[in-house]
């Protein structure tokens, strides 16, 4: 298991013990988290015991951020386990919860990445777990603000796949990063992991593409389920400008230039148009006026001049 860390301690420590106690699964099982570079290093802010044999916890500090992709790929390959499951630092694990996702993967291995249900602290459905894979028609719907206007829709907004419950197995377009399992060796000899140069945000579906393209079939089962916080680690507004500069770099691959060229403007005209409605509306929520006032520093997606080389750091 591979949790990556970064800042928010009180979040992480309620994971862990989620792990120590009701989430622990029944089989072996290792943790293998990750300090991101967190500005106050976890070592000196985290009361569970790093060297804590009850969870078989490997700490592993890095030197610098190196967002999101490549820290679970240096946690995958420090792994030793057949399945690594990649768990958000602001989630908890239920009763069961691991054990059925690696159940779910061993029924039918052709699934490759398998993801489960999320709940919100209060228990409601948080149906961030898995989404549709975008298409050109949902980026139209998007930046015409269809998907805003008909929530939920099979057919304006079917990337959230809203219409759905998360209350029976099936197939998805992408598993996200807060709850995925897949064997540890098609994740790194087969799919190369997640793309190295994706600083944070549309890694998962960079993933479940090449997943996809390499025979296996994505796949989601509401008996995995655990409780995420979400957000724990960034601020609204900052989060806004990651996922949009994610999205930019999903444009980059596996579309010619002109694809490239359609989906850029429409999530730019996205942004604008929901700007212009903040501003119309006078709300007091400016986030995405600036997301559009900060446009070129995300149209363009993430390069690997945003990524820092993966170092680990070396104790006193």
């Amino acid at each position: 298991m591979v949790v990556v860390g970064y800042g928010a301690p009180e979040l992480l420590e309620r994971c862990l013990v989620s792990l120590r106690g009701a989430g622990r699964p029944r089989r072996s099982f290792e943790v293998v988290l990750l300090d991101n570079a967190s500005p106050t290093p976890l070592r000196q802010t985290l009361t569970t015991p790093l060297d804590d044999s009850e969870l078989s916890l490997e700490f592993v500090e890095l030197a610098h951020n190196v967002g999101f992709g490549a820290a679970c790929n240096h946690g995958a390959r420090t792994a030793r386990g057949r399945v690594v499951i990649f768990l958000n630092p602001d989630a908890e694990a239920t009763a069961g919860a691991l054990d059925a996702l690696v159940d779910f993967l061993d029924a039918d291995p052709q699934r490759g990445l398998v993801g489960g249900r999320t709940l919100s602290p209060e228990g409601h459905l948080d149906p961030r777990s898995c989404f549709g894979d975008p298409t050109l028609w949902s980026e139209l719907c998007f930046a015409t603000g269809l998907s805003t206007a008909f929530k939920d829709s099979r057919v304006f907004d079917r990337e959230s796949l809203g219409w759905w419950g998360r209350d029976t197995p099936r197939e998805v377009g992408v598993v996200t990063g807060c709850l995925l399992g897949v064997d540890r060796g098609v994740f790194l000899d087969e799919l190369g992991g997640f793309p190295a140069d994706v600083f944070m945000y549309g890694e998962d579906v960079i993933l479940s593409r090449a997943a996809r393209r390499a025979g296996y079939r994505p796949s989601m089962t509401p008996d995995a389920t655990i409780v995420h916080v979400g957000g724990g680690t960034s601020t609204t507004v900052s989060k806004l400008l990651m996922v949009l500069r994610g999205k930019a770099s999903i444009y980059r691959r596996g579309t010619g230039p002109v694809r490239r060229t359609a989906s850029t403007v429409l999530l730019q005209a996205g942004v604008g148009l929901r700007a212009v409605q903040e501003t119309a509306t006078r709300s007091t929520d400016d986030r995405w006026r600036r997301a559009w006032s900060s446009r070129r520093e995300w149209r363009t997606g993430w390069t690997a001049a945003d990524v820092p080389p993966v170092v680990e750091r070396v104790s006193a």
